[in-house]
């Protein structure tokens, strides 16, 4: 499968080191290990996929460009840029097939979470399914208003979980333990959580319950998170606020 990447950011150099099966393209004007540009592409060269990693703000000047040159050639083209609906694609490029895309980072180990949405379900299912893979959990989605609810739950999620490492970390320190040894065991603790979540497939609030003895130092802490809906408020505001600015960018 030929798969050509426009971008080469974080996104789409991680999508580019877990697609090492393929015939993978990376175009990007100043990223290392990619070509420049359109033109240095072979003439006869074409595309399954092209996958769409720039900024929702520089779309607009982006795609133009390619839909001139792969329009009609069949390709599925993915776009991977927060908020973007498809009626922006299709402005552009009416007859071509579009998927909008929402991958977290950790698709660099195979490990994302990516949401998926196409009125051409059935015509790209396959073809998603076999490059998705490769990069973690694949979900599909029948209404493309819930990619803006996938955004701000796993598409900026792993931030999340980087902050809870580093305020794990910094009471640590609080609490006396040296900074080396409070971020080592912050970064396993979540490490080690994931690794529950991945391998037991019982549900979160069961593995919860499981560590929390009664009287003891988890639920004492577990009070203090869990008291008056504190944390899950917290969250609640948090990822309104990127839900927000998800629906915010497709009216850009």
């Amino acid at each position: 499968m030929n798969v050509l990447i426009i971008g080469g950011g974080a996104m789409g150099s991680a999508l580019k080191q877990c697609w090492q099966d393929f015939d993978v393209i990376t175009i990007d004007p100043i990223q290392e290990g990619c070509i420049r540009s359109i033109n240095d592409l072979p003439a006869s060269y074409k595309p399954d996929v092209i996958v769409l990693a720039v900024k929702p703000q520089l779309m607009e000047s982006v795609l133009p460009v390619y839909v001139k040159a792969f329009v009609g050639i069949g390709c599925v083209w993915v776009s991977v840029a927060a908020g973007l609906p498809l009626t922006f694609y299709k402005q552009h490029a009416p007859e071509c097939t579009f998927v909008r895309c929402m991958p977290n980072l950790p698709v660099l180990y195979k490990e994302g979470a990516i949401g998926l949405y196409s009125p051409h379900q059935s015509v790209v299912f396959d073809t998603m399914q076999v490059l998705f893979s490769y990069a973690g959990q694949v979900v599909w989605m029948d209404d493309e208003t819930d990619m803006d609810a996938v955004t701000a739950l796993s598409g900026s999620g792993s931030a999340y979980c980087y902050l809870m490492v580093e305020c794990l970390a910094k009471a640590g320190i609080a609490l006396g333990l040296p900074e080396i040894i409070a971020t080592a065991l912050a970064r396993q603790t979540l490490i080690g959580a994931g690794a529950m979540l991945k391998n037991d497939k019982r549900d979160a609030s069961v593995l919860r319950e499981q560590v929390t003895s009664s009287k003891g130092t988890t639920e004492a802490a577990l009070y203090v998170l869990m008291h008056d809906d504190r944390l899950e408020k917290t969250f609640m505001d948090a990822m309104q606020a990127a839900y927000e600015r998800s629906c915010a960018l497709s009216k850009m």
